[in-house]
């Protein structure tokens, strides 16, 4: 069995939102494998250690450089808003990102389940490169309907500058 994935498309780039590697009756490196077969170049693990720890996926940087996928490790908790571990952790792993992206190439983005921090993780990234709130919503609820609807997410996407405040 094949670790599951969405595919959400940025032109020429694409990010996969999926559930944390090593879960859904895979292996990490199976996991990895078949998200490095679906065109990624770097993985965003957004899950604490803590939770990392009780998936027992504590190795998932090593697995991820034995992979050759770039990894980038930006913790949120769960159903909680970025907190100052992920604004750290964002303030070098989101310039890096974007610039993946504008290398055209494909990151895999998870949580545990691959859909509530995940989202809001792609919210910012793409928040970032200038697109508007509408479309992204717009977008993510295509493959993640239930995504950005937890009260301290929708806060925070809300929070992030527009495209119109970049100027």
């Amino acid at each position: 069995m094949s670790h599951p994935y969405d595919v959400l498309q940025l032109d020429n780039a694409a990010l996969l939102f999926t559930p944390c590697p090593g879960t859904k009756e895979t292996s990490v490196a199976d996991a990895l494998a078949t998200l490095k077969q679906a065109g990624a170049k770097a993985v965003l693990t957004l899950t604490p250690h803590s939770e990392l720890a009780a998936l027992n996926v504590t190795d998932l940087a090593q697995q991820c450089a034995s992979a050759d996928l770039q990894w980038f490790y930006c913790p949120i908790e769960d159903d909680c808003a970025p907190g100052d571990a992920f604004q750290q952790a964002w303030h070098s792993a989101g310039p890096a990102l974007k610039q993946l992206l504008e290398q055209q190439h494909t990151v895999a983005i998870h949580c545990k389940g691959g859909s509530g921090r995940t989202s809001l993780a792609a919210a910012q990234l793409l928040a970032e490169q200038g697109v508007d709130k509408a479309q992204i919503l717009s977008l993510i609820k295509q493959i993640r309907p239930k995504a950005l609807s937890l009260p301290p997410h929708v806060d925070y996407f809300q929070a992030l500058p527009s495209a119109s405040q970049k100027d």
